[in-house]
């Protein structure tokens, strides 16, 4: 993030948002959510990436995560501005 802020003239708005508070953003609910729901979720709803996979040359789980953050920000993006969680 250091780096990132260096980069720019004006420093931007930088969130940091847990793990727990994108996945529940994401399937819009306020208990703990599986990593698995969340692919699940994801495959269904927005793009099918193939089955889970945490190891080896077809490792996917860090596309689901990245894709899962954004859209769990973007659901949630009015609260964590508000919130000043950022």
């Amino acid at each position: 993030i250091g780096a990132l802020c260096r980069t720019f003239k004006d420093i931007p708005h930088v969130s940091y948002v847990l793990p727990s508070q994108w996945r529940k953003s994401l399937l819009h609910k306020n208990k703990a959510v599986k990593k698995e729901d969340v692919v699940e979720y994801i495959r269904n709803n927005i793009i099918d990436l193939g089955e889970l996979k945490s190891t080896g040359i077809k490792k996917n789980e860090d596309i689901y995560e990245s894709i899962g953050v954004a859209y769990g920000y973007l659901n949630d993006r009015e609260n964590i501005i508000k919130n000043n969680l950022y």
